[in-house]
C-alpha cells in the first residue's frame, strides 16, 4: 500500500512538474527591481506611419481613428495609407480623414512587399527619423507613438510591435489565433 501511494504521490509531482516551473518563471522576474529604460526621451523625433492597404474599406477607418486617438498623435497627413490596387473605398475614407493616400495600381506587381517598396521610396528622403508600419486592419494602444518616438530618438533603426487579437473569448478561432500570437510576439 506504502508503495502504491509513494507512485501516486510521485505521478502527481511529476504531472505538476512543468506547470509549476513555469508559474515559478513568469512569476520570479515580479519580485525583482523594476529595470530602468534605456530609451531617449522623444524630443523632437520625426516619424511618419505607413498603412499598406488592400480594399481595406470595412476597418481602415477604425485603425486611422485609433492612432489619431494616441497620445501625441501624429498630423492626420502624416499618416500614409497606401492603397495598393483597391477596387473599394479604401482610398476615399482615408482622404476624408485628412489623411495622405498614396495610390499605386500595378496588375503585375502585387501584394504587401510592393506596397511598402513604393511608399518608401517616396519617404525615404524627406528626413523621418523612423517610419512605422502598420496593418490596415490594426488597433493601437494610446502609447503606441510615443514608445516609437523614444525608440527611434534612441538610435533605434527599427523595432516590433507586439500583435494580440482583440476579442479572444468571441469563440474558439479567436481563442487560438491568441495564444498563437502570443506564442509568436
Amino acid at each position: 500500500m506504502d508503495v502504491l501511494l509513494t507512485a501516486i504521490g510521485l505521478a502527481f509531482f511529476l504531472v505538476t512538474l512543468p506547470g509549476t516551473v513555469e508559474l515559478f518563471l513568469l512569476t520570479f522576474p515580479g519580485l525583482l527591481p523594476a529595470r530602468k529604460s534605456n530609451l531617449a526621451e522623444a524630443g523632437d523625433t520625426s516619424i511618419t506611419v505607413v498603412i499598406p492597404a488592400h480594399n481595406e474599406e470595412q476597418g481602415i477607418a477604425d485603425t486611422l481613428h485609433s492612432l489619431l486617438a494616441c497620445d501625441h498623435p501624429l498630423p492626420a497627413e502624416q499618416l500614409h495609407v497606401i492603397a495598393d490596387n483597391c477596387t473599394d473605398a479604401t482610398a476615399e475614407i482615408a482622404r476624408s480623414l485628412g489623411c495622405t493616400v498614396l495610390t499605386r495600381v500595378d496588375d503585375e506587381l502585387r501584394g504587401k512587399g510592393y506596397a511598402l517598396n513604393f511608399a518608401f521610396s517616396q519617404l525615404l528622403d524627406q528626413g523621418y527619423d523612423g517610419l512605422i508600419v502598420v496593418d490596415a486592419d490594426t488597433r493601437v494602444e494610446p502609447n503606441f507613438l510615443d514608445c516609437y518616438r523614444r525608440l527611434f530618438a534612441s538610435g533605434a533603426d527599427a523595432g516590433q510591435s507586439g500583435y494580440r487579437v482583440a476579442n479572444p473569448e468571441a469563440g474558439l478561432r479567436p481563442r487560438l489565433m491568441h495564444i498563437a500570437f502570443l506564442a509568436f510576439n
